[in-house]
Order: structure tokens, then sequence, then C-alpha cells
């Protein structure tokens, strides 16, 4: 994976907050039953669940059929990711798409794509967004999942 992955590791490492000094993500139980509260004042069941620390929620797509949406959760932040239904070989990502998911970044407002290699050799792509989940309703929780 060589280069690309360790580009992907460079802005992944620098764009997550919360890292503490052993390098792991600081993650929250607490977080996710504030999510999983959300979840049930919308309605809406947890398809999946990621540990104690986040949950999968499945969505209906014309194009995909189904798209998932990642939410991780700290003390106070969740990061919501949905993850495209494209993927390359690692050794095959151009150079202009990075920049170009650098130049995309700063045009969005409310959210971010990053890329990721997987152990397989292949770089995957997401968008994600950071809220605050103290700050968060029902309602805006859903604008944030049905819109990425």
């Amino acid at each position: 994976m060589g280069l690309f992955n360790e580009v992907v590791k460079g802005f992944v490492n620098g764009f997550v907050a919360g890292v503490t000094e052993n390098g792991s993500v600081s993650q929250s139980p607490r977080g996710v039953a504030a999510i999983e509260r959300l979840c049930r004042e919308l309605g809406w069941s947890v398809d999946e669940r990621v540990g104690d620390h986040g949950i999968i929620l499945h969505f209906r797509d014309p194009l995909v059929n189904i798209r998932k949406v990642l939410v991780t959760c700290g003390e106070s932040v969740a990061s919501i990711s949905t993850f495209s239904a494209a993927t390359l070989s690692s050794s095959q990502v151009p150079q202009e798409v990075l920049g170009y998911l650098l130049i995309r970044n700063n045009e969005l407002t409310t959210a971010a794509w990053r890329a990721s290699a997987s152990d397989d050799g292949n770089a995957g792509f997401a968008l994600a967004y950071c809220a605050l989940i103290g700050g968060m309703n029902a309602a805006t929780f859903k604008y944030i999942c049905e819109t990425q």
C-alpha cells in the first residue's frame, strides 16, 4: 500500500479530534446512549453495533440499495460517516483524487471527505461530519443522517 496508505494515515491522524497520548480515539458509551435516545425519538432502530462506542444505521438508497451511516461517539462529539460504494486499488488512486478531496472539503460547510486504505489493498471513501452531542436534537440528527 506504501505511499498512499501513509498519506491517508497522516490525514486521518491529523483530522481525528480527541486522540489520546497512545494514539487511540477516546470513546464513550454515554455518547452512544444519547444517540440511541435520538434514534428512539425518530422511530429508528439500530441496525448494527460497533463495540460499545458506535452504531450503524441503514437507509434505503436507490443507487446502492442500503446506505450505511456509522455513528461513533466520544464524550461530547459524535462522528457521523457515510461510506461511498466506490473503491479503488490503493496503488491505482491518482494523486489528483486526494487533491480533489481537499479542494472539495474546502467547499463543503458541514462535512468532509476522507479516504482510507483497507487491509485488502483497496482505498475507500467516506463523507464524515462531527457534531456536538449535547447540542443535537432529533430533527438535527435526522437532517445530518439523511442528507449525507
